[in-house]
């Protein structure tokens, strides 16, 4: 009685070649992000936000919440947003086979050490450029908004809403931006496009999703230089850790002017 071929072995094919016999597993992906990749990542995590602030919002206006209750919501859900969307595009990427090489996640070299001088050179031309866009563009005789700046500051957020902040905005949220962005983004960008007009691309997205009026400027020079830290060390680590550096100053120096 023949034997009938393993499920193992259906699921490969042979290839021979002058010297070797190799087995191809046949439902292996290819190894570049493809547009169906990026559209299933992009989907998800607006999805993501979509679900989780809705619900947030609609509770709030239902139970009514005082300011800072409000506060602790928006804290967990943002970090409940980063939790989310990290597993989201994990999953996409062991569901396809995606090589960690494609999405930025290989092992990083000691050239990773260049990001020490690499980062702050890109907040200076960060904010450079946008203190220029502010001082040619903008009417500088509108007043500041001090009141409302000093209500903002006048209580000091709860522990778990400090909890809530640090975890996302230092770690998860540096963490699922940049396997998106610079991750699968970037792998769809340079399949198409040159490294130069990838980077301007990726900034322009960065700051499409970043962007709060005035500081689109910012933001689009802070993510074609992370964008250009990609392609300099080809991988996300160097991105991920002038991303985590960034917002962690930004949420330590939150926190000091609430305890003022």
């Amino acid at each position: 009685m023949r034997r009938s071929p393993s499920p193992a072995w259906m699921l490969c094919a042979i290839s021979w070649d002058s010297n070797t016999v190799k087995r191809i597993n046949v439902f292996e992906s290819p190894q570049v992000v493809g547009g169906r990749h990026l559209g299933l990542a992009v989907a998800g995590v607006i999805a993501t936000v979509v679900c989780i602030f809705g619900a947030v919002v609609l509770l709030c206006l239902f139970l009514q919440w005082e300011l800072q209750l409000l506060v602790q919501a928006l804290m967990f859900a943002m970090l409940l947003v980063g939790g989310f969307s990290l597993s989201w595009l994990f999953w996409l990427k062991k569901k396809y086979c995606l090589r960690a090489d494609v999405l930025g996640l290989s092992k990083p070299s000691l050239r990773i050490l260049h990001v020490f001088w690499q980062g702050p050179l890109i907040f200076i031309a960060a904010l450079t450029f946008q203190l220029f866009i502010v001082y040619a563009f903008v009417d500088r005789e509108t007043s500041p908004p001090g009141k409302s700046l000093e209500t903002l500051l006048s209580s000091m957020p709860s522990p778990l809403s400090i909890v809530c902040a640090v975890l996302s905005m230092v770690f998860l949220g540096p963490l699922w931006e940049e396997l998106l962005l610079r991750g699968y983004l970037w792998g769809w960008l340079r399949t198409r496009f040159s490294a130069v007009l990838a980077v301007i691309l990726s900034g322009v997205v960065f700051a499409f999703i970043h962007g709060l009026g005035l500081l689109i400027p910012y933001y689009f020079v802070l993510g074609a230089g992370l964008a250009w830290l990609r392609a300099f060390h080809r991988s996300i680590w160097a991105p991920l850790i002038c991303h985590i550096s960034l917002n962690g100053m930004v949420v330590f120096l939150t926190l000091l002017a609430f305890s003022r």
